[in-house]
């Protein structure tokens, strides 16, 4: 019991930091982006294509987008949606952490931090 109690300590910190975090790695995997005021579901198809879905408002869609890699864990992606609304996220895959804002057709833009958590 001691030895397999050893063992497990050992291979620990591989297990968590041997995690996938490279951005790419995450293409074409359903995320769920956690927000204060809400969830929204996402796949990242590639550079330039994306699904979005938010549940509590019954909206979704897929959006050509633009993608800049800032380094191996993070992206900066930038779409806007059928009804004008212009999103820009900032997602670290590294840290799971997403931040950005959200640009309204009204002219009203607010800022959005959450949390990036893997499956739907």
């Amino acid at each position: 019991m001691k030895k397999f109690a050893f063992l497990y300590l050992m291979l620990l910190p591989i297990i968590i930091f041997g995690q996938q975090t490279d951005a790419k790695s995450f293409y074409n995997k359903p995320l769920t982006l956690q927000f204060k005021a809400g969830a929204i579901h996402m796949t990242i198809y590639t550079d330039s294509t994306l699904y979005w879905k938010n549940p509590s408002k019954g909206t979704e869609g897929k959006e050509q987008s633009k993608t800049i890699h800032v380094d191996k864990h993070t992206i900066m992606t930038a779409w806007q949606e059928a009804d004008k609304t212009f999103v820009n996220l900032l997602s670290d895959f590294k840290t799971r952490k997403v931040s950005g804002m959200v640009y309204r057709p009204d002219g009203k833009f607010y800022p959005i931090e959450g949390r990036i958590e893997i499956g739907n």
